[in-house]
């Protein structure tokens, strides 16, 4: 196996992540958590974050690159934004 394959199934099966992944809400020390594990395991990524409107709530994209032709999109649509960092 490579070793971006080892950081992807390294970042699927950390308890920690899938506790993440349980919650009803994100919240901004989560996401940085999240960052944190991305970079640690040497996955590339984009973050999208949408700000909620009158017709649509926030939305928090993290676009992870696995290889050129695969990508993992992770989707969040309910942000506690009001936490101190």
């Amino acid at each position: 196996m490579t070793g971006k394959f080892n950081g992807i199934l390294n970042l699927f099966t950390m308890g920690a992540l899938r506790d993440f992944f349980s919650q009803d809400c994100l919240n901004i020390a989560e996401y940085g958590a999240f960052v944190a594990v991305l970079i640690q395991n040497r996955i590339a990524f984009d973050t999208k974050y949408t700000p909620a409107s009158n017709r649509d709530s926030a939305q928090l994209v993290v676009t992870a690159y696995i290889n050129p032709k695969v990508t993992i999109d992770f989707s969040f649509s309910e942000l506690d934004l009001t936490q101190n960092v």
